[in-house]
């Protein structure tokens, strides 16, 4: 019984850290596309503000529209105003810039 309950709880943890791994890769290939922007500031909490509006000018370019889309391109959603994906953009790069779960990613794999 108790060797049971053992593989069960391994079972369970070992399907926990793939489920980690698979959303943290998620995380980390979205903030791949932060990393051409450009800083062009920094708000009053003093995080860094990400020339977004300037990349996400760029979802109407064909290269943008391909599947799966180019790094420049990860914040374009097809058919969406720039405002909308410089938001976007922003609040993700925003956190990218402040997660530690990315920097030892190579190291994971």
């Amino acid at each position: 019984m108790k060797s049971l309950l053992l593989m069960v709880l391994f079972a369970a943890v070992a399907v926990s850290a793939d489920n980690r791994d698979d959303f943290l890769d998620k995380i980390c290939n979205k903030c791949d596309g932060c990393v051409g922007i450009n800083v062009i500031g920094s708000d009053s909490d003093g995080d860094p503000i990400f020339d977004c509006e300037q990349n996400c000018k760029k979802c109407d370019l064909p290269a943008c529209q391909a599947v799966p889309r180019v790094k420049e391109c990860k914040f374009c959603r097809k058919n969406e105003a720039v405002n909308k994906c410089s938001e976007r953009c922003q609040r993700g790069c925003t956190f990218c810039s402040k997660t530690k779960a990315c920097k030892d990613r190579e190291t994971r794999k």
